[in-house]
């Protein structure tokens, strides 16, 4: 195998992981935002629990998971405090 065939062959390789990569993409973001919106309920949960102590619960619900799998772990205290302002 000569040096023009060997570099063919490994930008071809190249093309194919790239394009596998991304077809991948959107399923890896789904698959993150699934964790994230996870991670967001169960913290909800907790503070659900935690804020019945101090009369301050969030309604475990869609838009509100939403909000916390975007704001990330900032997201609980600030729906807490826009609950208790609210009340």
């Amino acid at each position: 195998m000569d040096i023009g065939s060997c570099l063919v062959y490994g930008i071809l390789g190249l093309f194919i992981l790239l394009a596998f990569g991304a077809l991948f993409a959107p399923l890896r973001w789904a698959f993150k935002a699934c964790i994230h919106m996870g991670l967001g309920f169960l913290g909800l949960l907790v503070a659900n629990v935690f804020g019945s102590f101090l009369g301050v619960t969030v309604g475990v619900n869609l838009v509100n998971t939403l909000v916390v799998a975007l704001l990330g772990p900032a997201g609980v205290p600030l729906l807490l405090l826009l609950s208790w302002s609210l009340t």
